[in-house]
Formats: structure tokens, sequence, C-alpha cells
């Protein structure tokens, strides 16, 4: 079974004339060509910048379920997504999910620990 993006939802974006504050969230609904079932994930959109400002108030950041931009253009970042989602394939929906967590935090899987530290939290005192 192969992947498929069925739609993106924006949450922080009104309109494309005004860049998001970052992180921006994007929610990522996933399916399988022939399957009624659709899988939604969270992916953190950043900047550079707003990555190095966290970078100085946390040693260390983990990666995953975020997509880091030069420039924010969201057409760039859903072509992106709908390329690399697409890649992915499993024998089953458990495998599927699990494959495309590497893209997003999944609806099954929304513990508070997926992005370390994170991106929204206040910085440390």
């Amino acid at each position: 079974m192969f992947a498929e993006v069925k739609h993106f939802q924006w949450t922080d974006i009104e309109d494309d004339t005004t860049d998001p504050d970052f992180p921006t969230l994007l929610e990522m609904y996933v399916t399988s060509p022939g399957h009624s079932a659709v899988l939604r994930y969270e992916v953190a959109v950043t900047t550079i910048e707003e990555l190095t400002r966290r970078l100085n108030s946390h040693p260390c950041i983990a990666g995953h379920g975020q997509v880091v931009v030069a420039r924010f253009d969201r057409q760039s970042v859903e072509s992106f997504l709908r390329s690399a989602v697409a890649q992915v394939s499993a024998d089953s929906w458990e495998e599927l999910e699990h494959s495309l967590g590497r893209f997003g935090r999944s609806e099954f899987n929304m513990t508070g620990a997926y992005w370390s530290p994170d991106p929204w939290g206040a910085p440390p005192a």
C-alpha cells in the first residue's frame, strides 16, 4: 500500500500575503489510493532563523516532524511533502502510519513529547 496526501490545512495562515509566525502548524491528511481511511499528521514548519533562536535557548533539538525552509512558500512546502509522502509504502495501515511519523505527529500519537523541545513552548528561564 502506498501513501498519498489527500489535502493540507494550514492552521495559522489567513492568506498568502503575510508570513505566519514560526513555527506554524500544518495539518497533513494522508490516505492510500483505493482506501477510504485518512490519517492526520501535524507538521511543524519553521525557518532557519526561528530554529536558530530556539537553539540559542536549547542546546539540542530533535528534528522529526519539522520542515525547515530558507524562505516560506506554502506551495513549495506542500509540493515537498506530497513528493516525500508518495515515496512511502507499507504492508498495512499500522506500518504506513509508523513510516509517515517522520513527517509529523500522527493523530494516534498526540503525546506531548513528540517534539523535543516543544517548538511552541516557552524558552527555559
